[in-house]
């Protein structure tokens, strides 16, 4: 646990976990993202389908042939990190269409201090926008809006079905530790939408709610005129989501699950699976439509990841042919990525191209 967010809760006092997952992960001074902790890949915290160099060159096919299809040229990637996903996606436009790849508008979206640290080189780097908040932008006129596990990162509230009826869980300093405990729920909106959602789960049952998700994606679609959205992250639907009796949050640092999201908050990733349904609904609310969702290897087959992955083999040398078979199995693969992840996509005001 760190001191830091140990003092903020004897200072507050008992506070509920939204504003504990909140501080954990975007404190300005203290912050797993907001201040570089966050590490992904080989020597990180966690992997996730963008450290595959394949998954951001299939992503660039997949978008390049949309593209001249329908003149959605700009691309926004939101939680760009340090740029590496951006790096190989506008590289591989560069090598693979090099015709198109002036033509498109990059825009990377985080709040972390080293965001876009490595588009700094390339001849692509005047063509890249980069901003900490969706807030920032201008309006999108015609684009793709692009989120490789972002919901999941979303401050959630924790409720607990009791004999009382639902409660929610709080944090609070007790003996030198961070315990938790349950009150009565803060927000009438929210439970009684808990309420509603998980209704005849049994006593003892743990579930998460993600208050910003709809907000979210309305200050996504405020900025976003014409396009698509695609966001791939841990899908589940309100149904199997009761089922989880302890609920889906998870803490990752070195690889390795920390089952106390107290021992190193602050120090550590803390994410939740995203509720399919809840997505669904706010992007009908946002005035998205033609909602798809489906398995992330059947999204990454939609999107040409056949095609990329035989463009680039031809040009590489046979350790590197190996790895990337490796990785096309990874991506795909059930006991892999490939249902692990699902991607949800959308339009809006979508309409061909000449």
């Amino acid at each position: 646990m760190t001191s830091n967010i140990a003092e903020l809760v004897k200072l507050k006092g008992p506070i509920s976990f939204y504003e504990f997952m909140n501080a954990a992960l975007y404190h300005p001074a203290f912050g797993y993202y907001s201040t570089g902790k966050c590490r992904i890949g080989r020597d990180g915290d966690f992997y996730t389908s963008a450290s595959v160099n394949l998954f951001a060159w299939t992503i660039a096919e997949g978008f390049i042939n949309r593209a001249r299809a329908t003149g959605l040229w700009t691309f926004v990637e939101l939680g760009g990190g340090d740029g590496s996903f951006a790096s190989e996606f506008l590289s591989y436009l560069e090598r693979v269409y090099p015709e198109h790849s002036g033509q498109v508008r990059y825009v990377l979206v985080d709040p972390s201090p080293d965001r876009g640290a490595k588009l700094e080189k390339g001849s692509w780097s005047s063509q890249v926008d980069i901003h900490t908040s969706i807030e920032e932008l201008d309006s999108i006129k015609k684009g793709c809006i692009f989120g490789n596990e972002v919901l999941d990162a979303l401050p959630a509230r924790r409720f607990t079905k009791t004999e009382r009826g639902w409660e929610e869980i709080f944090v609070e300093y007790r003996d030198g530790s961070l315990v938790e405990v349950l009150t009565e729920p803060q927000d009438e909106a929210d439970i009684e939408i808990v309420s509603e959602w998980f209704r005849g789960v049994p006593c003892g049952t743990t579930v998460e709610y993600q208050p910003d998700l709809a907000p979210f994606i309305r200050s996504i679609a405020e900025k976003h005129r014409e396009g698509i959205i695609v966001l791939l992250d841990y899908f589940s639907t309100t149904a199997k989501l009761g089922q989880r009796a302890g609920g889906t949050l998870r803490c990752f640092a070195g690889h390795r699950l920390i089952h106390d999201p107290y021992v190193r908050a602050g120090e550590c990733d803390m994410t939740v699976t995203v509720n399919k349904n809840h997505l669904l609904t706010a992007l009908e609310e946002a005035g998205y439509t033609g909602k798809t969702c489906m398995p992330q290897w059947r999204f990454l087959m939609e999107w040409g990841i056949e095609s990329a992955f035989y463009k680039i083999m031809s040009t590489l040398t046979r350790e590197q042919q190996i790895h990337l078979k490796m990785a096309f199995n990874t991506l795909v693969s059930a006991g892999h990525m490939g249902e692990a992840f699902s991607a949800v996509a959308a339009n809006k005001n979508l309409e061909p191209g000449p």
